[in-house]
């Protein structure tokens, strides 16, 4: 058949698909967008999450008490659909302007609180429009439909398959090659191609001819400002914007996009600075610091021959490592662009440095080439930023400390290192700074801190390796014959002041941290929020330390609390239409799958990212495995409701008991994959069939509960608004407590207990009132 001809007989089909890609392309947008201004801390993506499933919950359920009261569906769709389309831009302006309407300082974080407060009224609008349109797509699909439920799943696959191959395109092709306004517009000239034929069926002359006018505006617009360049003026103009909230004093000199961060490239005065997602990365030529830190780390050595340095490289640190009796240097660095970019503005003696022949540069994931590296080091450097994202604290756990013992010589040096006070550790900074202490100590039985806002760690298993010694440490660098004006042997009597080293590691060894830093439990980045408020004004670091305070059977105190409101409900209130016990058990059961969706997955996210190491790489494909899954558990049910269902409550029973043993398994099941380190593939493979599995399950009940919901005298576009709406105000606060509390306070296997327990409450409800009604 002619695609025209067939899109205009059957453009809902591509209109549901494009509404799903144009929602998930949106996300990655904008969420590219916050990390940028909010410095990458990864807090503000659980934020977003929620607020922008809450958002959607909001409009489900309004559009859900308006869908059955008007005729001219299809009018109101394509219309939210036109508004849908002016939206992202402007959010995306707003966004990159955001530090100067809140009148933050330069290079200051924005506080928890207005970060929260901000963050939702800029997504509100797309994302309600985006919940508010779902009944109404529900209502023009369903008029005609013998098996309207299935009609309903029937939308939820469409969509969901539009969301998987939008993540997918986009992560893989779409952001490594345009900006966000010319993707943008390439999901707008799309969704204005179908709706072309969607205005078509019309029936109404004067509203058909309306929205033709208004679709010939947006698609002369759209087609004008890209012939023009517009998007890419508006591109540049924006960011230089954006840079200058964050950094005025600064020049700006190139902005890029790659896969896994914003870079950019500032110059002041003679020195470049490159920054990530916001933050600074390095700075060149800085002669004085670069030598100041390779020959204090490398000094602490007795024989520096094989030295592995993880990140930091572009600064000029490398040509002072290769001063000493370097044989090997290999040098790890995630991202690609960073080290080209790099290597454009860097002085020649560095870059020259870079193609030494004892140099090899490796392209990949620290955590990853740790993993499946098959040499032997003397040195470890690990030259990254603190903790402050769940991305960095992969790097001081107890499990990746472990990890490195494989790969350094008996005799050999790891060395990290976390920002701190000067002259005084207070509560907050100590315990940030003891809980990478303790875990060093847990694998390392030797590990030297030193003073100063800057603490070194130098770990090792054996006290003749590392030393505080000034006269040993100046004898290495002279018998070395350094030749360099930025160091001298003076200077470590600054670094090592005995009695300030003496102080500084009796100071650390005394506070006591409730939690080892895991990758289970990554509390050193829950730490960091503590540190994040403090340090840009907030007034959240007394709730946070509460939270950090509770034991974790205070975490599940709510659970009991459901179960109590809901009995006593049913004790005190009047006897309630059994029809109505089947829709409020049946939203819960929405509720809590939308919650379980989202935890499971953000732990399995964290589990992947801690494991496998290069969750940037594959975040497209887990993120469509997970899409595929919905869409498949939705086929599977529809599929399922073909034949006759005796008692559709029984099937959710069922479902949700399946939910809660595959929450109740994932810790154990993840160790399993985890362990089949014989075959990294194959246990990668198997990752992601859990991401796929968990799809299924948690995808499968959205239109089985709409029929349920339609079978007890709900309307479809009704029964629609409601599912979706209390499926994402579940995924909402699922999104918001597992990334940001459950999981960095309780850790992997008690967030799953959790997901459980409000999965068992569900169980409880729907047999309660399958057991009541057959009394």
């Amino acid at each position: 058949m002619n695609p025209v001809r067939f899109l205009k007989q059957n453009p809902f089909f591509l209109a549901f698909f494009l509404l799903g890609a144009y929602s998930i392309a949106t996300q990655v947008l904008l969420i590219r967008e916050f990390l940028v201004i909010f410095f990458g801390n990864e807090l503000c993506m659980g934020i977003i999450f929620s607020a922008w499933l809450l958002s959607i919950f909001l409009g489900a359920i309004l559009a859900a008490r308006i869908v059955s009261h008007t005729q001219r569906t299809l009018v109101f769709f394509i219309v939210i659909q036109y508004i849908l389309l002016l939206l992202p831009a402007i959010q995306i302006i707003l966004i990159r302007n955001l530090r100067l309407f809140l009148h933050i300082p330069s290079w200051e974080y924005i506080p928890f609180f207005p970060m929260i407060s901000s963050i939702f009224p800029l997504l509100f609008p797309f994302c309600f429009l985006i919940g508010f349109i779902f009944p109404f797509a529900i209502s023009i699909y369903t008029n005609h439909a013998k098996t309207t439920a299935q009609r309903i799943g029937a939308v939820y696959v469409y969509e969901s398959l539009g969301s998987m191959l939008s993540g997918a395109v986009l992560t893989f092709y779409l952001l490594l090659h345009y900006s966000p306004f010319l993707i943008i517009a390439f999901f707008t000239a799309a969704i204005l191609f179908n709706a072309f034929f969607l205005t078509q069926k019309i029936r109404e002359n004067f509203s058909r001819f309306l929205l033709f006018v208004f679709w010939g505006i947006l698609f002369s617009a759209v087609s004008g400002l890209s012939y023009f360049h517009c998007w890419d003026r508006l591109e540049h103009h924006t960011v230089r914007q954006r840079w200058e909230s964050i950094s005025p004093q600064i020049d700006f000199v190139h902005s890029t996009n790659s896969p896994y961060q914003n870079i950019v490239i500032a110059k002041r005065l003679d020195q470049y600075s490159l920054y990530g997602n916001g933050q600074i990365f390095t700075s060149f030529p800085d002669p004085y610091q670069s030598a100041l830190k390779a020959h204090f780390i490398l000094c602490e050595h007795p024989r520096p021959e094989k030295v592995l340095l993880i990140g930091g490289g572009i600064s000029g640190i490398i040509k002072e490592i290769l001063k000493h009796p370097v044989k090997t240097l290999h040098y790890v660095e995630l991202d690609p662009t960073l080290v080209e970019m790099g290597k454009q503005y860097l002085p020649a003696d560095d870059t020259m440095a870079l193609k030494d022949p004892r140099v090899t540069i490796f392209l990949t994931d620290g955590r990853y080439y740790v993993k499946k590296c098959q040499e032997c080091y003397d040195v470890i450097i690990l030259n990254l930023p603190d903790p402050t994202t769940a991305l960095l604290n992969r790097f001081y756990t107890l499990n990746f400390f472990r990890e490195i013992t494989r790969i350094l010589k008996t005799d050999g040096l790891l060395v990290t290192g976390v920002r701190s006070s000067e002259n005084f550790i207070g509560q907050d900074i100590g315990r940030y700074t003891a809980s990478v202490y303790h875990s060093l100590t847990r694998v390392f039985p030797y590990v030297l801190v030193t003073p100063g806002d800057y603490n070194y760690f130098f770990a090792c298993r054996f006290p003749s390796v590392v030393t505080a010694d000034i006269n040993i440490l100046a004898k290495r660098y002279l018998e070395r014959d350094i030749k360099t004006p930025y160091f001298s042997p003076h200077l470590f009597t600054l670094f090592i002041q005995p009695e300030r080293v003496s102080f500084v590691n009796k100071a650390i060894k005394k506070i006591s941290t409730p939690y080892t830093n895991t990758d289970e439990r990554p509390i050193s980045y829950f730490y960091t929020l503590i540190l994040w408020d403090i340090f840009s004004g907030g007034k959240g670091q007394g709730f946070f330390q509460r939270l950090n305070q509770l034991s974790w059977e205070w975490f599940f105190l709510p659970l009991g609390l459901i179960v109590v409101l809901r009995f006593l409900y049913l004790v005190t209130a009047p006897k309630q239409v059994f029809s109505r016990k089947i829709i409020f058990n049946s939203l819960y059961a929405i509720f809590a799958t939308g919650f379980a969706a989202m935890g499971l997955e953000i732990i399995l996210l964290f589990a992947y990212q801690n494991h496998y190491g290069c969750l940037y790489q594959k975040i497209g494909i887990i993120v469509a495995l997970f899409m595929a899954g919905l869409a498949a558990g939705a086929q599977i049910m529809n599929r399922r409701m073909t034949r006759p269902i005796l008692n559709g409550q029984n099937v959710l029973l069922a479902w949700e008991t399946a939910i809660t043993a595959f929450s109740l398994l994932l810790p154990l099941l993840l160790a399993l994959v985890f362990q089949a380190n014989e075959s990294f593939v194959l246990s990668e493979m198997i990752f992601m069939m859990l991401v796929f599995v968990t799809g299924v399950l948690t995808g499968a009940e959205f239109p089985l509960v709409n029929e349920i919901l339609i079978k007890h005298g709900l309307a479809a576009g009704i029964s629609a608004g409601k599912v979706d709406g209390y499926d994402h105000l579940g995924a909402a606060v699922g999104g918001a407590l597992t990334g940001t509390l459950l999981v960095p306070l309780l850790g992997t296997l008690q967030s799953c207990l959790f997901i459980a327990g409000l999965n068992v409450i569900a169980c409880f409800f729907l047999a309660h009132s399958r057991f009541a009604r057959n009394a």
